[in-house]
């Protein structure tokens, strides 16, 4: 296909997705197909950018290694036009350095290539369904901070602006449990090795935790031997001191914005 965009899209459940690479892009449309979603396709960032403003998908695949233009434009431009819009960016290399960019500016998701179903069928259901879960019942959104010592992410907490974000700070895991039966909408890590699959595996555990972000302080963890790959796995995102500063205040920021959003519909 060159130069065109193809369209499958008869419903609300529009998903566009943006990639050069025609066999992936046929992949995507069977399993989106199957899933109950109905495809968009275009090839390049100008197909791409087209396709949506005339489609407006409710939710794009995209993918960061286009023809034309970077991804990350890409994405820059679709967040300026929809903050609402769910983006889901797809890359088969450096997965965490790219995911990291992307969740900068603006990202809602990052998913590895080869995608797998469920994983991306978890991610579409997620955004159609739990929508209007992003804020709490009073309005004020609910941050998770999980250490294992007093003093963990002392910098962080104090960075944080407190206006309209509620912090629940877990300083003995022996509480996290009971404080998971209220929900949060992002959540960040800072425990030992010995600890973090424990902490994951109750996050994603809880009906309340199983779709919210994740960010990990990746300074006390060693990620080889059993750790190796438990961060895909429980879809938590590694960072540094720095990282969860941005990626934080980037997420709280998204979430007041499609709040706002969502009030003006």
């Amino acid at each position: 296909m060159n130069g065109e965009i193809s369209n499958s899209a008869n419903g609300s459940k529009k998903v566009l997705i943006i990639d050069d690479e025609e066999s992936f892009r046929l992949v995507l449309r069977e399993v989106l197909n199957e899933l109950g979603f109905n495809s968009i396709e275009a090839e390049n960032a100008e197909l791409g950018l087209r396709a949506f403003e005339i489609e407006r998908p409710s939710s794009v695949l995209l993918d960061i290694h286009l023809p034309d233009r970077s991804g990350f434009d890409v994405l820059q431009e679709i967040k300026k036009q929809s903050p609402k819009t769910n983006i889901i960016v797809t890359t088969g290399e450096s997965i965490e350095e790219n995911a990291l960019i992307a969740l900068r500016l603006g990202a809602d998701e990052f998913i590895g290539k080869p995608i797998h179903p469920l994983e991306l069928k978890y991610l579409l259901d997620k955004f159609t369904t739990t929508e209007k879960r992003t804020e709490s019942a009073n309005g004020i959104l609910r941050l998770l901070i999980v250490s294992d010592a007093a003093d963990g992410l002392r910098d962080f907490r104090g960075f944080i602006n407190k206006e309209n974000v509620q912090i629940t700070n877990i300083f003995n895991l022996d509480d996290l449990p009971r404080t998971l039966t209220t929900r949060h909408e992002i959540a960040v890590v800072n425990v030992a090795s010995i600890n973090i699959k424990n902490v994951l595996e109750s996050l994603r555990k809880s009906p309340l935790h199983q779709d919210i972000p994740v960010l990990v302080d990746k300074t006390r963890l060693d990620f080889t031997g059993v750790l190796a790959g438990i961060m895909p796995r429980f879809r938590a995102m590694p960072c540094s001191p720095d990282e969860l500063r941005v990626l934080t205040q980037r997420r709280i920021v998204s979430l007041k914005e499609k709040r706002r959003s969502n009030h003006l519909l």
